[in-house]
């Protein structure tokens, strides 16, 4: 394996103070040498600037722009990027040191591939352990199975080829959410077969107050709007796994507001995904522990519900 590939990580950073330093540190920690980070300020009102000046590191680069988004930080981040291979860690997010190695071997080895993804772990503000994980899974993911639900998780686990990238299109600046999901699967059409998972934890996903992610109807506007422009796109496509998809989005937006304590909400949405799927939904684990958590809610007093969750995320954890 040529160990002088470049790799390009791209860190869009948007009021992250507490956490950039790491972040930036968990790309410096890395056994592949052969990288540059360039982390796009959007703009942050607080300290992350002035803390990201302080890294001396000439593999660091740090790009300052007025407030224009996600989408807009990494496209910037891209047209500034130099290596053969484009990675992204958002400004909070962190990675285990062998993650490039783990990627680029995939990459040089298998020219088919374009698109590479970990699986991540979830932790908290303070950087510990949640208990959450991707779910298990590894190897070759088709077009259709990432139609169906973003296994790819977040863009913190992906390494992808710039000439993929470049071929796909950049990030969608008019999208509010799902904006990752739009350009994996926009790579994913570019040939068949081209993304693969690496079964292995690389990636560690921060959770936080006031992520998009923690609000369910701005991601379900995100999904319905993408899906919208995959239909143009890959009509057949979509037309095979629309349902199937649909279902795996409401489980997943329940998850999101049992997490939010929006337990009222939770339900509404379980129910429409088992509208979408009927039964076949208990075959995901996820769908059938979510069903019994809210059961569990909606059957004991709220003391006890709360301090058997509580108990329940402890031992998770």
């Amino acid at each position: 394996m040529n160990r002088d590939v470049g790799v390009s990580v791209i860190v869009p950073a948007y009021n992250v103070a507490p956490f950039i330093v790491d972040a930036v540190r968990s790309v410096l920690r890395q056994t592949w040498a052969a990288l540059e980070i360039i982390v796009v300020d959007d703009g942050s009102e607080d300290d992350t600037p002035f803390l990201l000046h302080q890294i001396r590191d000439t593999r660091l680069r740090v790009i300052e722009q007025r407030n224009a988004g996600s989408s807009a930080a990494r496209n910037t981040g891209i047209r500034e990027a130099k290596g053969d291979y484009i990675a992204f860690l958002d400004g909070d997010d962190l990675w285990d040191s062998r993650k490039l190695e783990r990627h680029i071997a995939i990459l040089e080895n298998h020219p088919e591939i374009d698109l590479t993804f970990s699986l991540s772990s979830v932790v908290d503000e303070q950087g510990l352990g949640t208990g959450r994980r991707s779910q298990p899974a590894g190897g070759v993911v088709t077009f259709r199975q990432l139609l169906v639900e973003n296994v790819v998780n977040n863009g913190s686990a992906v390494v992808l080829r710039r000439a993929a990238l470049e071929s796909a299109g950049l990030f969608d600046e008019s999208l509010r959410s799902c904006v990752d999901y739009d350009v994996w699967l926009r790579i994913g059409m570019l040939r068949p077969q081209n993304i693969y998972c690496i079964p292995e934890y690389l990636t560690m996903y921060r959770m936080r107050s006031g992520q998009i992610t923690s609000d369910w109807r701005r991601m379900e506007q995100g999904w319905t709007r993408l899906f919208d422009k995959m239909r143009v796109l890959a009509p057949e496509d979509v037309s095979a796994v629309e349902k199937q998809a649909s279902a795996r989005l409401y489980r997943y937006l329940a998850y999101i507001a049992y997490e939010n304590g929006l337990f009222g909400d939770a339900r509404c949405l379980a129910t429409r995904a088992f509208r979408r799927a009927g039964i076949g939904l208990l075959r995901d684990r996820r769908a059938v522990l979510l069903g019994a958590a809210l059961t569990a809610q909606a059957l004991l007093p709220q003391g006890l519900h709360a301090r058997l969750d509580g108990a329940l995320r402890r031992a998770r954890a």
